[in-house]
């Protein structure tokens, strides 16, 4: 797994995560704050599909060398 951008678009944090693998895998997710929501993005930032968060951490399965976009709406660190 690979990260390849983060970077904030419209108050959350952005992630594109590529996985450099010919098989199946899941990513695991955490930023600096816990991660209270997650959804998959496309190439434009447009949400889609919420992802399941579990304490703090966004596991996100992943194709054989696909390239996932994922907005992040963190906890504020305190």
């Amino acid at each position: 797994m690979v990260l390849t951008s983060v970077r904030d678009r419209d108050g959350s944090t952005e992630v594109r995560l590529v996985a450099q693998t010919p098989a199946a895998t899941t990513a695991a997710v955490r930023a600096g704050g816990d991660v209270r929501a997650a959804w998959r993005a496309d190439l434009l930032g447009r949400r889609g599909e919420p992802l399941p968060v579990d304490d703090g951490v966004v596991r996100l399965p992943m194709r054989p060398w696909e390239i996932a976009t994922v907005q992040l709406d963190l906890a504020d660190e305190t």
